[in-house]
């Protein structure tokens, strides 16, 4: 677990309100969500510093759904807020991912959304298509979770009232899951430099008007462009691969082991930047690319919990903490890195007189070993 809570309201006063300091509702509209969050923030600061200011933030988290200019100073953690259960540009799924975009540009470098939305009274339940779609949209955000209430008309449905949304659901919270050295290590840029786990593509793509006019796809961290399917009934979809990269496919060659809940790499081929290509999206598969050279540390499969467990049937991180794996996606040529937070690095070159790959690196954990998984035209 953790230390915070789900921070709710916060967002203004009435104009006919009167502060204690007898400031009007109208004056204090603003101030108050700033207020609001700085109370809770010097509270739990003081009470749960952080152990390294220059590494770490305070051992706490409170995500909240209110901001103003200056919140990004006492939350580093966002929601979206109460959103309807449908397709809706302007308050379903698809504003979800603006919403978090806008918010990682302004500096809040954590935002998600409630999944499966939390009102539907213009419109039915949420349908297993849309729970399924939105809990990908979930897993490639700064925080997922689900929204298992709400309020309208009819009882809520579910993403595990059938097979196959446990099924999906299940695919993408192992995915998560996998991938919390590659968000841990995205964790220590935000904090070192404020970009957001959600990056718009002006943040690193701005010479490129093509790439930036995309409101819908982004970048998950610095190495995977995520494209989510956000219209009903949609198995393809289109993504705009930006300039001045070589991209490759990952989602239509990821292979899902439903049985050990393990990710096998394949390979296409390598796309330059500048162009829009169509890709396949069935229900279970988010489109996703990532750059060329790419190497991403990733937890063993059998891992069950980032946290710890009284029963030994549950396979915690720390009990599998000797093993990292690498998935790696090298240039045409045979090169890809890794800076890990802690000092921690690979590269893989090939070795042309020899005719062969080598990697070198130096792993800052002793005895760890590290198991390679390798995406290009030779493993194929």
């Amino acid at each position: 677990g953790f230390r915070g809570w789900m921070q709710d309201y916060g967002e203004y006063t009435p104009p006919y309100s009167v502060s204690f300091d007898g400031t009007d509702g109208l004056e204090m509209h603003n101030k108050y969500v700033i207020l609001y969050q700085n109370t809770t923030y010097d509270f739990l600061t003081k009470k749960y510093p952080s152990s390294d200011p220059d590494t770490y933030a305070p051992d706490f988290v409170v995500f909240v759904r209110s901001g103003y200019t200056g919140s990004q100073q006492y939350t580093w953690a966002h929601w979206t807020g109460d959103p309807t259960s449908d397709w809706s540009y302007a308050s379903g799924l698809p504003a979800q991912i603006i919403g978090s975009l806008t918010v990682g540009i302004s500096g809040m470098p954590y935002s998600g959304s409630d999944i499966g939305g939390f009102q539907w009274y213009v419109t039915p339940p949420p349908s297993m298509e849309l729970w399924c779609r939105w809990a990908e949209v979930g897993c490639f955000s700064g925080t997922m979770h689900e929204q298992g209430s709400g309020s309208g008309f009819g009882n809520k449905t579910l993403i595990f009232d059938t097979p196959e949304g446990t099924r999906i659901w299940r695919k993408y919270a192992k995915l998560r899951t996998q991938l919390f050295p590659y968000l841990y290590n995205t964790a220590h840029d935000a904090y070192q430099t404020g970009l957001p786990v959600m990056r718009h593509h002006l943040l690193d793509f701005p010479h490129d008007a093509q790439a930036i006019s995309q409101n819908f796809q982004y970048m998950f961290g610095a190495s995977f462009l995520v494209a989510p399917v956000i219209d009903q009934g949609r198995t393809d979809w289109d993504v705009y691969l930006p300039e001045g990269e070589t991209w490759i496919d990952v989602s239509s060659q990821l292979k899902y082991d439903e049985k050990r809940g393990r990710f096998l790499l394949g390979f296409t081929n390598y796309t330059q930047g500048g162009r829009t290509v169509k890709v396949s999206a069935p229900l279970d598969v988010v489109p996703m690319f990532v750059r060329a050279g790419t190497m991403v540390p990733v937890l063993d499969p059998r891992v069950m919990t980032l946290g710890d467990a009284t029963d030994p049937k549950v396979i915690t991180m720390k009990r599998l903490q000797h093993l990292l794996h690498l998935w790696i996606w090298p240039t045409e040529d045979g090169f890809a890195q890794l800076q890990f937070y802690d000092r921690s690095w690979w590269s893989m070159y090939y070795v042309q007189y020899e005719k062969h790959w080598m990697i070198v690196f130096n792993d800052m954990t002793q005895n760890r070993t590290n198991i390679l998984q390798v995406s290009a035209p030779w493993t194929s």
